[in-house]
């Protein structure tokens, strides 16, 4: 996919969400170049709104990735415990969800792929999901042993 990951990124409740705030709102989690523009887009099924920005040099009117991982985590009616991973340019971004609700939507610094393994445990012991029956999606490649490495504790690996 051409889409790119955001660094400045953000979820909102949707009643809590105001297009005057959207830059307050994401400076607080992000640095922002003061001629990037702030985007947002509603995320209905999980009553959300996401707001972002790219550098002034990357802004082509794309959504980011971590959007296209929310809907596709949203859309998945198949599985109850739904993961959506991806590791790219040093860092691993991370949705999951439980049945219709949203647990969580963030990115963490992973130098390797065992600390993102480490990252996907501790968010699911957080949220006390059960690899064993749950399902985890990479929206990234992943070498054959990687894969190998998560089928030994998830229900099913998908890589898409």
């Amino acid at each position: 996919l051409g889409i790119m990951f955001s660094r400045g990124f953000c979820l909102v409740p949707e009643k809590f969400a105001d297009p005057a705030r959207e830059r307050d709102l994401l400076a607080e989690v992000a640095i922002l170049g003061p001629k990037d523009k702030v985007h947002s887009f509603r995320i209905p099924e999980f009553g959300a709104v996401a707001v972002y920005s790219f550098s002034e040099e990357e802004d082509k009117g794309e959504l980011p990735r971590q959007i296209w991982m929310l809907q596709s985590l949203a859309s998945d009616t198949e599985n109850y415990n739904r993961i959506i991973a991806a590791v790219d340019g040093g860092r691993l971004y991370l949705v999951m969800a439980q049945g219709r609700s949203l647990l969580l939507c963030s990115n963490y610094s992973c130098s390797d792929f065992t600390t993102a393994q480490y990252y996907i445990f501790a968010a699911m012991k957080k949220f006390q999901l059960n690899p064993q029956v749950s399902t985890v999606r990479f929206c990234t490649p992943l070498s054959d042993e990687e894969i190998q490495s998560l089928c030994n504790y998830f229900r099913k690996v998908d890589v898409f």
